[in-house]
């Protein structure tokens, strides 16, 4: 194999820039080789991947994969499901992740918790440990927290600045001309900006502050001052008015009439002054404006032709001077662009500062276990919980007392890997699995999340399959279209997946909605992945509940009667374990919400039909008591493993091990129990 004759690399990434990791261990492993730094224009990311895929090593191709694709992404209606960015009923509305999260005041870090969001981080050492560190500290730490948030206000969209200032325009006209004194204000307003980013950031220890605060020191922005501050005048600021900035570009005019960019200077005048009269023959291009008159004269459009061209012969004659000066600010683009990128990541921080620190919300911590206590949903905790189902059309949001959201806990991991979710409709199930989902997404983002303790794995892909809607456009109805987003997640989903199903099969059939979730739930038990299956098909939770790395879950719901025949259902809200024990919760909920009464008797006597042929053909196997016998073993070769690295003192450890086997010992008999009866009647059937 030949060793390389010259590296190419980004300009950005190598000296006189700050160098980047990447350059420094090539420097390292390949001292004599000489380096190339090459403008940002040359690289395509696309035909590197290409080249990648068709020169790399077989063996080293998996490993580059992984490096260069391992960001976070989401699929499957998954923003608009979520309602990660926008809500599904009002678009303007912040009841959403995004408008939860968005306590920014700048452009730029609104822009980068946008893209944070709908792809979050998957790197821990480097990207949300450092995040964790410093949100920590500036809750910590409140006066700083304020001195930075008060110094972020003095940012303007810096992004939009910087990259309208790398594009060279092909033809130069007035309109370029001001335009580029506009950018050049921009600029300077901006470099003034940074010095007290520095300032508010002097007592910060964590390490993304400190970066950030290195960033943004004097070296960096200071040779772009000297270049603006020796040819603009020192007074000039940016302004966003049309009539500030042509005074910012010309120092001597001074308004007494309205103006703006496209009539110049016109006049207003009340309309109720001309009620009884006609208005004078001199005013010229009247526009009527509810109250106001709008207008000019003769003379004045005379005088803004005159002012026109006094400002375009200054402009013109300043335009060499300032395309010097755009050039070489230019030259120093990449520093301003990281001081930016900076500012957009603290301003970030910032923002969910200010949200844990108005909220109760708790540090995650990171490993292989997905474990929540007394967690919350995000945004229905903030919601007036009358208006939940009307903002976020989920039929099982809970209406509960004002300003009040039942917690509840998750837990997986290797052994509880695909948990079926039952209860009766409006328990809860779809806010459940949303919650997991968001907090994940919080986790992933590096903010803070609703719950007494909170601890997650990184995941690299998130499924959501919810909705229930058709596609007119594609010609595809409901069930076509979640068909074909579960065979997108079947082709790929893995071990670092999480997905949350609901109710799916529910468009079809009931036998072969039964049938493929029966088929679909086995290909993702196998596949490794975390996986939350909300279904009201309770012999799916029947038929798998046997299955190494399966749980049964459900949300509680009390049935009291009310009277002789209605009952009064009462949705708890609360997860519990096992599957639901209510038989007829549909009936029950028909009923309480005053159906006919003739229409419930007939459903209830075939309800019980279909039940006593279901119970003769049902028997028991030999195969689901091995199931049964095999889960428990496993689930008690987890609790040893834990017990082994828990650090518990003798004593303890030999009284749980005590209560541990004699709980063992009752499950094994309770599962012999349970299968004589079935054994007798098998028995008796055949004779």
């Amino acid at each position: 194999m030949y060793e390389p004759s010259v590296i190419l690399i980004v300009n950005t990434a190598s000296p006189p820039n700050l160098k980047s990791n990447l350059v420094a261990i090539i420097e390292e492993e390949l001292a004599g080789t000489p380096i190339e730094p090459l403008d940002r224009k040359y690289w395509s990311e696309n035909s590197g991947l290409e080249f990648i895929q068709t020169l790399a090593f077989r063996e080293d191709l998996k490993a580059i994969t992984v490096a260069i694709q391992g960001n976070f992404y989401a699929t499957c209606s998954f923003a608009a499901s979520l309602e990660l960015i926008q809500n599904l009923h009002n678009a303007k509305s912040k009841e959403c992740l995004f408008g939860l999260l968005n306590e920014t005041v700048t452009p730029m870090g609104s822009r980068m918790l946008r893209s944070n969001i709908l792809q979050p981080s998957c790197q821990v050492e480097n990207t949300l440990l450092p995040r964790y560190d410093a949100l920590d500290e500036l809750t910590m730490k409140e006066d700083m927290f304020f001195e930075v948030r008060k110094a972020l206000k003095n940012f303007t969209d810096v992004e939009k600045l910087l990259t309208k200032l790398v594009i060279i325009p092909s033809e130069s006209s007035i309109y370029v001309s001001e335009q580029a004194i506009n950018d050049v204000l921009g600029v300077k307003s901006f470099v003034g900006a940074v010095p007290p980013i520095y300032e508010a950031l002097a007592a910060a220890r964590a390490d993304l502050l400190t970066r950030i605060r290195d960033i943004c020191r004097s070296e960096l922005v200071q040779p772009v001052a000297d270049l603006i501050n020796a040819i603009i005048n020192e007074d000039a600021i940016s302004m966003k008015g049309p009539l500030d900035m042509r005074n910012q570009r010309e120092y001597e005019i001074t308004a007494e009439v309205r103006f703006d960019s496209l009539r110049q200077f016109w006049l207003r005048l009340r309309r109720s002054d001309f009620e009884d009269r006609a208005l004078p023959d001199l005013l010229i291009n009247v526009v009527q404006k509810g109250v106001w008159i709008e207008c000019q004269t003769l003379i004045l459009v005379q005088l803004n032709n005159r002012i026109t061209d006094s400002h375009n012969e200054a402009v013109m004659l300043s335009d060499k001077v300032i395309q010097e000066l755009v050039d070489g600010i230019r030259a120093h683009v990449p520093n301003l662009f990281r001081v930016c990128e900076g500012i957009a990541l603290l301003d970030m921080i910032v923002s969910f500062g200010q949200l844990v620190t108005t909220r109760d919300y708790v540090r995650p911590e990171i490993g292989t276990t997905l474990a929540l206590k007394a967690a919350r949903h995000p945004i229905c905790e903030r919601v007036c919980p009358h208006a939940l189902a009307e903002l976020f059309n989920d039929a099982d949001l809970p209406q509960l007392n004002p300003g009040r959201f039942v917690p509840n806990d998750a837990f997986a991991n290797e052994q509880h890997r695909f948990q079926i979710i039952t209860g009766c409709n409006m328990s809860g199930k779809s806010t459940y699995m949303r919650m997991i989902s968001l907090l994940q997404v919080m986790a992933q983002v590096g903010c803070f999340v609703p719950a007494e303790y909170a601890a997650f794995p990184i995941i690299q892909h998130l499924f959501v399959r919810t909705s229930t809607d058709d596609s007119l456009e594609a010609n595809m109805s409901t069930f076509s279209l979640e068909m074909r987003e579960v065979a997108f997640i079947l082709r790929n989903v893995n071990e670092k997946s999480l997905a949350i199903i609901d109710e799916l099969g529910r468009s079809t059939s009931t036998r072969d909605g039964l049938a493929i979730a029966l088929a679909i739930s086995e290909a993702l038990i196998q596949s490794n992945a975390l996986i939350w299956f909300a279904t009201h098909f309770q012999q799916l939770a029947k038929v798998l509940g046997y299955r190494p790395g399966v749980l049964n879950l459900h949300l509680s719901t009390e049935v009291t009667d009310r009277d002789v025949d209605i009952p009064t259902m009462t949705m708890l809200y609360k997860i519990s374990s096992g599957p639901v024990q209510e038989r007829h919760y549909g009936l029950d909920l028909a009923r309480a919400i005053g159906f006919p009464a003739q229409f419930i008797e007939t459903a209830e006597k075939v309800s019980k039909a279909l039940e006593e042929q279901i119970e003769r053909k049902k028997a028991d196997s030999q195969s689901r008591r091995l199931a049964r016998r095999r889960k428990l073993i496993l689930n008690l070769c987890e609790t040893l493993t834990q017990l082994r690295d828990s650090g518990m003192d003798d004593d303890a450890l030999g009284s749980y091990m005590r209560r541990l086997q004699s709980e063992f010992v009752a499950r094994m008999d309770e599962i012999e129990r349970d299968a004589r009866p079935v054994e007798t009647e098998s028995v008796e059937e055949i004779e």
